[in-house]
């Protein structure tokens, strides 16, 4: 169990080694101490207990079994990512190979240079070469202090960030103050103008506001005679009509009409007012607030957006009912078992249909038609997916459906053409409409429950085909002895036989014994006669001759 190497042992060695370690398991021997004097267990596998070649350990045990945690750093500790070496060394004259093409360091590649692109490359300059960043190989950092991504970096770094965003703030409330300063000196200047063309008493433009002011009189009495000439024309259609109290509702709607003229003369005058007093308050210096900013800037950092938001009619089904005890609202699954309006009347419970309903609705069965295709068409060998090619999958789907309608068309043309009955698939038009005096009752399925009996269908072999040069159908005469059906020509029981044309050659009850005398055959021939009179049976030499089966 050494785990000294040794270059080779003797067999005597191996021998006494071997013996040893027995001992060891067996108790009989002192066990294996370590360099601490503990005992090893001699049960270990020697695979467990010897130590790798490559940690020189010279003396056995499990201590390269133990963890033993080393000390690293925490993620507090502080360190300048990115410094430059200093020195001679640091000094570069020349391209090296394998550096970064554009700031020319030997310690990062040109997709991770920091540096601004340089229009021509240090690769090919061989001037103003970077020098390395130093590289930290004595750190000894732990999983969070390896993966720090502030790690280096200067907080007071963020204050010019700060003040940049301030300066544009700053900007942006002088522009507006601006902006605000010029709107009032117009509207000021405006005023002005008007003052001066009141007291100047310009006929111009007196007699363009009078001009107006005539053209809006002449538009309302316009207006008005239109709406007199409609009511009177409703008032002789009411009249014509005959309707007895046409003149007391033309007098109410004439008053009701007077109100709400007044009322509406009132109401434009109002506004008209009202826009007179807002024209000279039309601009009022507001909060300065982000949304009405006039600067127009290209840079990510001084752009102010305003986020165009959607409005959502629907209400959220947990909102329905805001009661505790009401439906249950399970926020993991989204999922509302109960029903909110339990507590309502019966029409307004159905306004919560649930989540299911919609799992039925719109082509989510289209949908579960295609999944199901594809995995139908994936079994036969088709390299179609639902999610990877869904043009596709569509495309054979409804190639698959085409064709299954022509296949299904083709049978029933084939099935038309040997069988005949085309003609029934086309219903009487006078036969739709028709009553009759049968009572039938139908079922949820549609078939008949009750009311009209079916029509047994005979047969289902072909009528009046004969073979095998047979002069009557197979099922026309049955043998009593040996309680088969056959053919009456021949009295033959095979199928497949070819007639004889003897009858003799049948198998009766007396060729096999089963009768004693000749008198009590002929009484039961005579019974058979009797009883098989109507259907057009007849017996004769212990077989039974029945009428064709169809």
């Amino acid at each position: 169990m050494s785990s000294v190497p040794s270059s080779f042992t003797s067999r005597e060695d191996a021998r006494k080694a071997k013996e040893l370690e027995e001992a060891r398991k067996a108790g009989t021997a002192e066990p294996e101490k370590d360099e601490e004097g503990n005992a090893i267990n001699p049960h270990i596998p020697q695979y467990i207990s010897k130590a790798p070649w490559y940690l020189n350990q010279q003396k056995p045990g499990l201590k390269h079994q133990r963890f033993v945690p080393g000390e690293k750093e925490d993620i507090r500790l502080w360190y300048e990512r990115g410094r430059k070496r200093e020195g001679a060394a640091a000094k570069k004259t020349k391209f090296e190979k394998g550096a970064c093409a554009n700031c020319g360091a030997k310690t990062h590649s040109e997709k991770e240079c920091v540096e601004r692109p340089r229009s021509k490359k240090a690769k090919f300059t061989q001037s103003n070469l970077c020098a390395d960043e130093e590289v930290f190989e004595d750190l000894k950092l732990s999983y969070d202090g390896k993966r720090d991504r502030y790690a280096g970096y200067d907080p007071s770094e963020y204050k010019w960030v700060i003040r940049a965003y301030e300066l544009a703030e700053i900007e942006r409330k002088r522009r507006k103050a601006l902006e605000l300063e010029k709107q009032i000196l117009t509207v000021k200047r405006g005023s002005k103008r008007r003052r001066r063309a009141g007291k100047e008493g310009d006929a111009h433009t007196q007699n363009t506001v009078q001009q107006k002011d005539e053209k809006k009189k002449k538009e309302k009495e316009k207006e008005k005679e239109k709406e007199k000439e409609k009511e009177r024309r409703e008032k002789k259609k009411e009249k014509m009509a005959g309707e007895e109290n046409a003149e007391a509702e033309a007098e109410g709607s004439d008053s009701g009409e007077e109100k709400d003229s007044g009322t509406s003369d009132s109401g434009t005058s109002d506004s008209d007012s009202d826009s007179g007093d807002s024209s000279d308050e039309d601009v009022k210096q507001h909060d300065f607030d982000q949304t009405s900013a006039p600067v127009a800037c290209s840079d990510d950092r001084f752009r102010i957006n305003t986020k165009n938001l959607r409005i959502r009619e629907d209400t959220a089904k947990y909102l329905l009912n805001l009661d505790i005890n009401s439906a249950f609202y399970d926020p993991k699954s989204r999922s509302m078992r109960g029903n909110p309006f339990e507590h309502l009347k019966e029409e307004e419970q159905a306004l919560f249909k649930g989540d299911n309903c919609a799992r039925k609705t719109g082509d989510v069965l289209k949908a579960q038609q295609l999944q199901l295709f594809a995995w139908e068409a994936y079994k036969h060998g088709a390299q179609v997916h639902f999610n990877a090619q869904p043009t596709q999958l569509e495309k054979l789907y409804q190639e698959h459906v085409d064709r299954k309608k022509e296949l299904e068309e083709e049978k029933k043309n084939a099935l038309l053409n040997k069988y005949g009955g085309k003609e029934h698939l086309n219903a009487d038009p006078r036969m739709l409409l028709a009553q009759t005096e049968v009572y039938v009752e139908y079922s949820r399925d549609g078939n008949i429950a009750k009311g009209r009996n079916r029509v047994l269908i005979k047969s289902k072999y072909e009528e009046d085909a004969y073979v095998g040069n047979h002069t009557s159908v197979f099922g026309s005469w049955y043998n009593l002895a040996t309680q088969k059906w056959g053919f009456k020509c021949c009295r033959q029981t095979d199928f497949a036989a070819d007639c004889t044309g003897r009858q003799e050659d049948a198998i009766t009850e007396e060729s096999i014994g089963l009768t004693k005398t000749a008198s009590s055959s002929s009484d039961r021939a005579a019974v058979g006669d009797e009883k098989n009179l109507g259907e057009g049976e007849s017996t004769e030499k212990g077989g039974k001759e029945v009428s064709p089966a169809h």
